[in-house]
């Protein structure tokens, strides 16, 4: 589930970044100008995934279940959608994300 969803536009493009509820997604962000998907997952590890179109990204955002939907409809299709490791996020990025979406748990009851 999304927590939550920020759009930045500039010269260079769109990127959407979403912070998400999930047991193994942590965040994303899409440029939709490069068809790039960064999947941030809870163990910190950072993958992107190329030839993501909008109307993917806009079907991943409206799955039941990002984490369903990425497995199914991305990762299983690597020919279609190659990936790459990028990085590793910090220990504060990952405390700092994991608190937004604890806080937004604690506003949820």
């Amino acid at each position: 589930m999304i927590v939550q969803r920020n759009i930045v536009e500039d010269d260079d493009g769109k990127i959407i970044t979403c912070i998400i509820e999930s047991s193994n997604i942590l965040k994303t962000e899409f440029f939709a100008h490069r068809n790039r998907l960064y999947v941030y997952f809870n163990r910190g590890k950072v993958y992107s995934y190329g030839n993501i179109s909008e109307e993917i990204y806009k079907n991943f955002e409206e799955a039941d279940s990002q984490g369903e939907f990425l497995r199914g409809e991305i990762m299983k299709k690597s020919v279609k959608y190659p990936y790459m490791k990028e990085f590793s996020m910090t220990d504060f990025e990952l405390k700092e994300t994991k608190q937004i979406i604890e806080e937004w748990k604690d506003n949820q009851e």
